[in-house]
């Protein structure tokens, strides 16, 4: 499919591709959000009770639009989404292990907003390997 459909339905352009029609590709864009926030809030369940539920939106639109995910699967979802927060918390020149995921997804964020951390945390507490 086109590089087009894939930007409106990721959230990075809302300029609708010529062929396609904007209730279809808005449904699209909604079944995305909803596939990523289900299997990430079952995969990270103190992060998402930590954000309140605009907080979690911005994260996950903030994820769907700017990540490098381009897997067709959603198991791919897990090692894209603690890639990306690693990278917008500053720790993108070390990827973590896969025993080490959860414990970075988890303590690299609370947030305020993207890319700030709580004041009581900090960036040291997500033990790469």
């Amino acid at each position: 499919m086109p590089e087009k459909f894939f930007d409106f339905v990721r959230g990075a352009t809302d300029v609708i591709p010529e062929g396609y029609a904007e209730p279809g590709l808005r449904a699209y864009r909604h079944l995305v959000f909803l596939g990523v926030s289900q299997i990430l809030e079952a995969h990270f369940p103190a992060l998402r009770q930590q954000l309140a539920d605009a907080e979690w939106q911005f994260l996950l639109a903030a994820f769907i639009r700017g990540s490098a995910w381009t897997s067709n699967y959603y198991g791919d979802l897990v090692p894209a989404f603690v890639a990306y927060l690693a990278h917008e918390s500053g720790h993108a020149s070390r990827q973590p292990s896969v025993d080490a995921q959860t414990h970075c997804a988890e303590t690299i964020l609370p947030v305020t907003s993207l890319g700030q951390r709580h004041p009581t945390q900090s960036r040291s507490d997500c033990r790469m390997a």
